[in-house]
């Protein structure tokens, strides 16, 4: 039922931590902008409360326990209004929302004043309605927060690439959650073991980077919850707790990674991840205005040297030193993906596997966790 029109007195209750930790959760998705998307729609159901917000790729929905006096109607109340006033309200335990000729009345337990805003016609919210997943599989949120964390330095930021580049590849197969990111040059993936080895009808998606930012959020605020995901044809959704979210696939074939990640590499060298970065850090100065960002790690009997030369002929080098090595190589990388790749394994030592200087040079952690990263080098 819309609220437009209602003119009875209703109200609905909550406590004040309850309501502020689903306004917290829903600002991760909740957009600042001039329309329906900086809203929150409020719908009841079972007795409890549903606060949905959405960003039109992206919506989150979140039960909250409230009171109810007087028949309720769904209705939908401006996010950023009501979230500042709640926030100076810091001494408050009990909300109230009270609905009255068209207009939503926020008051605290232990104020007189009280925040008015329009209320909004309930049947212009636009739902992403999730259909029945195909498969669900659980995972502990912390795993999945530290996967997202590890591969999302590899995706596009450049919006005018083509959309396969501009999400998140997820594979849930055989017992093993998969997830990989690349922008064409650069390739980043995670594998995660999971109990349930069954095969989906539907086993890959691409979610956009911005719906695997918020994963990424939500699984590690809820670092001691499981994860639910489920799957279907056009949308991604994920539960946690009491909090469900639904993602709008991305509409793009993504590459064969199988066909980019080589399974053998002829040549690997180990280094320590430490003393790489420490030698960036030194020179990063350097680069940090240059176009190109080319980083050169030379591979000789004598060791590793790392050097970098900029647009206005300054250079720096330093050398590194090799727990095992192959045969001698000099090959150029992007500065800024090698540093965002070795960033992301959390790891003591480096392998380093290569083939010649026009091939793809793999790294990946001395403990090979499933996750690794792949770099095309510069010509």
């Amino acid at each position: 039922m819309s609220i437009k029109g209602f003119e009875t007195v209703a109200s609905i209750s909550f406590h004040r931590a309850d309501l502020m930790y689903a306004l917290i959760e829903l600002s991760k998705v909740i957009k600042k902008s001039s329309s329906i998307w900086e809203c929150v729609a409020v719908t009841m159901k079972d007795g409890n409360a549903v606060l949905s917000g959405s960003d039109m790729k992206t919506q989150m929905s979140i039960k909250v326990a409230c009171q109810q006096v007087g028949e309720s109607p769904n209705f939908v109340f401006q996010f950023f209004k009501v979230f500042t006033y709640l926030k100076l309200c810091k001494s408050s335990e009990i909300v109230t929302f009270t609905y009255e000729d068209n207009k939503v009345h926020v008051t605290v337990d232990n104020l007189k004043s009280r925040s008015t805003t329009n209320a909004l016609n309930y049947e212009d919210y636009v739902w992403l309605e999730g259909e029945k997943p195909i498969q669900k599989i659980k995972l502990p949120c912390h795993l999945v927060g530290v996967s997202m964390s590890n591969i999302l330095h590899a995706a596009a930021k450049d919006l005018n690439v083509p959309a396969r580049f501009q999400g998140v590849h997820i594979d849930m197969a055989k017992g093993i959650l998969s997830l990989a990111t690349t922008d064409g040059y650069q390739l980043s993936g995670c594998d995660t073991s999971t109990d349930d080895d069954t095969q989906s009808l539907y086993n890959s998606w691409i979610i956009p980077v911005a719906a695997s930012e918020v994963i990424q959020k939500i699984c590690e605020s809820h670092n001691d919850l499981d994860v639910v995901f489920g799957a279907s044809e056009n949308t991604f959704i994920l539960s946690v707790g009491n909090m469900k979210v639904v993602f709008k696939l991305q509409s793009a074939i993504y590459p064969d990674l199988h066909k980019v990640i080589k399974r053998e590499y002829a040549n690997h060298a180990v280094f320590s991840r430490k003393e790489m970065l420490d030698a960036m850090k030194t020179m990063r100065s350097l680069i940090k205005d240059d176009k190109l960002k080319r980083f050169t790690i030379d591979i000789a009997s004598s060791g590793m040297t790392v050097s970098i030369h900029n647009a206005v002929k300054e250079s720096g080098e330093s050398s590194i030193s090799l727990i095992e090595q192959g045969d001698d190589i000099e090959i150029t990388l992007n500065f800024d993906y090698l540093e965002g790749a070795l960033n992301s394994l959390e790891c003591e030592n480096v392998h380093m596997g290569y083939n010649n200087a026009q091939d793809s040079v793999r790294l990946y952690s001395s403990d090979n966790t499933g996750h690794l990263n792949i770099i095309m080098p510069m010509r």
